[in-house]
């Protein structure tokens, strides 16, 4: 297994349920893929550099995990069908 840090843009009109939610939904994707725990830190709201799809501000999201490398693209096709999030991006660490 590898580990991998993924982090997510959400829309600034997100809930804290929302946040929440999408949090568990991100845990039962990769929880398929490994039994290692999930850290998650919720940065909150920040401003982005730049504008996307009307969203001057976003919730930040960060996860590290440890899964399998089939893991990363499930997790890529949830990132995209959800309308709350915004941006993404996975990276394998090293350490």
């Amino acid at each position: 297994m590898d580990k991998y840090e993924s982090v997510c843009i959400l829309a600034q009109n997100c809930t804290n349920d929302d946040i929440s939610n999408i949090m568990v939904k991100i845990q039962d994707k990769i929880g398929k893929f490994s039994k290692m725990p999930v850290s998650f830190e919720n940065i909150g709201k920040k401003k982005l550099a730049y504008e996307i799809k009307n969203n001057k501000e976003g919730y930040y999201l960060v996860s590290q995990f440890e899964a399998e490398p089939s893991c990363i693209s499930e997790l890529e096709r949830f990132y995209r069908i959800n309308e709350k999030v915004l941006k993404f991006i996975n990276v394998r660490r090293d350490d």
